[in-house]
């Protein structure tokens, strides 16, 4: 007869797993909430403000639309993709859990920095209106502060306006 039951090492494991994928998928969500909500009120600006794009904030906003209509299918693929990865360090590397702990470590900081990509990609259009003198505002705007008025270097003055978002 044999015994199925786990072995110590394999037992505790277990929690190490559970806990990394919880993070991973953390990471994952805000990635997603990122594309799918933040970038289209971006893109929204951008059209409003009839901007021409850059090509590295284009692909930004490709990556929006695939990651809006195929949200449930990243998910369950780097769900699938992650268990198996961080199974198999557990698994066949069991005497050097290192491995397990540095892999993930090296997806959150994947994941930080693809947001902070994405941040700074967004923000290069921004950057253009601004030096442009384009008064940034939305329709969702409760009301608009303005911080003053600021000289660019080209000489020319420049009203930040700061959007406060009210909800009714």
């Amino acid at each position: 007869m044999t015994d199925d039951s786990p072995t110590p090492a394999t037992a505790s494991v277990i929690p190490a797993l559970i806990g990394y994928l919880f993070a991973h998928c953390v990471a994952l969500v805000a990635i997603l909430m990122d594309l799918v909500i933040v970038v289209p009120i971006y893109i929204e600006l951008f059209d409003e403000a009839d901007v021409e794009l850059p090509v590295i904030t284009l692909q930004v906003v490709n990556g929006s639309h695939l990651a809006s209509m195929y949200w449930f299918a990243l998910i369950a693929a780097v769900i699938v993709l992650d268990t198996a990865c961080m199974t198999i360090l557990a698994m066949a590397f069991r005497s050097q859990r290192w491995l397990l702990s540095a892999y993930s470590h090296a997806v959150m900081v994947v994941a930080l920095c693809l947001l902070l990509w994405i941040t700074l990609v967004l923000s290069i259009p921004i950057r253009g209106m601004s030096e442009a003198g384009v008064r940034i505002e939305t329709s969702a705007a409760g009301g608009v502060v303005d911080r003053g008025s600021i000289e660019s270097t080209a000489g020319v003055r420049l009203t930040p306006v700061v959007a406060i978002a009210t909800t009714q």
